[in-house]
């Protein structure tokens, strides 16, 4: 499986697991409700993963959750719920496609903002959390 493969197959997955916006790579203008952006992050060396001949290529995404922030402890909590939802489905599914075996990295939180939209005095707060997704590529 190749990284487009991988990217095609992820943001499929996740579109069935969650039920807010899942978009294929990061978007400049900033969403308008809860939504998951799904990037590539890195394309790593081929490396052994067994004594048994077999080897795999990580290949690992980045996924961001953004929400708008209102000032309430809503959009932090739709966010680490929404988290939560993106690590089950890679547990539920660590054989996506192709011989891939998938986990989940570490996730970091943030308030983010976005640039300053024109007419407006200053840019938009968001509530941010980025997960790293590692999958393998097992070949004989």
């Amino acid at each position: 499986m190749n990284m487009t493969d991988l990217l095609d197959a992820f943001v499929a997955l996740l579109r069935a697991a969650l039920s807010c916006s899942v978009e294929k790579y990061y978007r400049p203008e900033p969403p308008e409700a809860l939504t998951v952006y799904v990037e590539p992050l890195d394309e790593g060396t081929e490396q052994a993963l067994s004594i048994a001949n077999v080897f795999g290529e990580p290949l690992s995404l980045s996924v961001i959750t953004e929400c708008p922030w209102d000032g309430t402890v809503t959009a932090g909590d739709s966010v680490v719920t929404t988290v939560e939802a993106i690590k089950a489905a890679v547990h539920a599914n660590r054989d996506l496609a192709g011989g891939v075996r998938g986990k989940h990295g570490g996730t970091t939180y943030r308030i983010g903002e976005r640039p300053q939209v024109p007419g407006t005095q200053q840019g938009s707060l968001y509530r941010v959390a980025t997960t790293t997704i590692t999958y393998f590529n097992q070949e004989n």
